[in-house]
């Protein structure tokens, strides 16, 4: 992803995060308003499959993304004692992986619900490893199972929160992001005069 990109994603994620006191007081005007703007990401994602339908780049990804995966990767490569306890990557890497690959293909036909399911998939994941992995976790970092859960269903939230707010189309950490980036102008100018 480009600069210019990724500055764009960060003014979008900037300008929300302003808005969020003005709607704070109506409770579901910015799920309502996020839906509303999803809406049209789509539309501009599918604007730019169409346009190149055989532009779906080869599956790639970066595990759990925001930093998560790389970080613990150099904590463990830079801290032995962090490696020996947290391991070398997140103990739920895998759901992010899968959850990527729902993301890079980025379906566009009733989008925001296939979106939410990943995202709600991607969630019970991380749940789910930490119930399936309990025992040995408790040992290896050495905490009460109700912590362990407790830390797994935390985890689990901050990060449906995070792809839920970062991961729409044409956005910085987008669905669909196997296709060609989509911009604002891949629609016809009669349609973008109606979405400003």
């Amino acid at each position: 992803m480009s600069i210019y990109h990724a500055s764009r994603g960060l003014a979008g994620l900037f300008m929300l995060l302003l808005c969020l006191p003005a709607v704070a007081a109506q409770p579901g005007l910015l799920s309502e308003k996020l839906q509303h703007l999803e809406y049209w990401q789509m539309r501009w994602l599918a604007q730019t499959r169409q346009k190149a339908p055989q532009a779906l780049a080869a599956f790639s990804t970066d595990g759990c993304s925001g930093g998560l995966s790389e970080g613990w990767k150099y904590m463990s490569s830079s801290a032995p004692a962090f490696q020996q306890r947290w391991g070398n990557l997140p103990p739920w890497e895998a759901c992010c992986v899968a959850h990527d690959r729902v993301y890079w293909q980025g379906e566009t036909d009733n989008g925001y619900r296939k979106r939410l399911q990943a995202d709600m998939d991607l969630r019970q994941c991380v749940i789910d490893t930490g119930r399936r992995q309990s025992a040995a976790l408790v040992r290896r970092y050495r905490m009460s199972p109700q912590k362990l859960q407790k830390n797994f269903q935390i985890a689990a939230d901050l990060m449906f929160r995070a792809v839920r707010l970062g991961g729409q189309p044409c956005s910085l950490l987008p669905w669909g992001y196997g296709w060609p980036y989509c911009r604002m102008d891949a629609l016809p100018r009669s349609q973008t005069n109606s979405v400003k």
